[in-house]
């Protein structure tokens, strides 16, 4: 079952394990405070997928993009 009850597994909370910062030539980036475990959960958030219905597009063709953005 893709969907559940999430509380308690970790997810959407901040573990503290990493910040972000500006690098010169490369953006933001996310980055350790200390070594990290193998398998250890960095971070863990629910997905959300927001969609515009362009009026100007067939639903085949919705159908084509939806399906490319969630595979």
């Amino acid at each position: 079952m893709p969907f559940r009850d999430v509380q308690n597994l970790g997810v959407n909370d901040y573990t503290k394990v990493w910040y972000t910062q500006a690098l010169t030539d490369k953006g933001i980036a996310m980055l350790a405070k200390r070594d990290i475990k193998r398998a250890e959960m960095i971070t863990a958030y629910t997905p959300v997928l927001l969609v515009y219905m362009d009026p100007q597009l067939s639903t085949l063709e919705q159908e084509k993009y939806l399906k490319n953005a969630v595979n």
